[in-house]
């Protein structure tokens, strides 16, 4: 999970994951503030938003067996 460039590169290298490891597209997912259009296109504030970022993750249903890595470059980006 990360935000604006940290987000990006988040999901450029979950999306390698599958080729270069083999393992199925699946079990690494990038999350990035304000959703796929972030992706292309900043969305201002959305990395503001502390609430934001636990919901999209909700959206996972995580459990104990997963592992959660926020990607912040200021380390203290409130989304992540």
């Amino acid at each position: 999970i990360g935000a604006g460039t940290s987000g990006r590169l988040g999901i450029l290298d979950a999306s390698e994951c599958p080729p270069t490891y083999g393992v199925p597209p699946e079990l690494v997912t990038g999350v990035i503030a304000g959703g796929t259009e972030a992706i292309f296109k900043a969305v201002e504030f959305a990395e503001d938003n502390t609430d934001e970022g636990w919901n999209d993750l909700k959206k996972y249903n995580i459990s104990g067996k997963d592992v959660v890595i926020g990607i912040a470059a200021s380390g203290t980006t409130p989304y992540v």
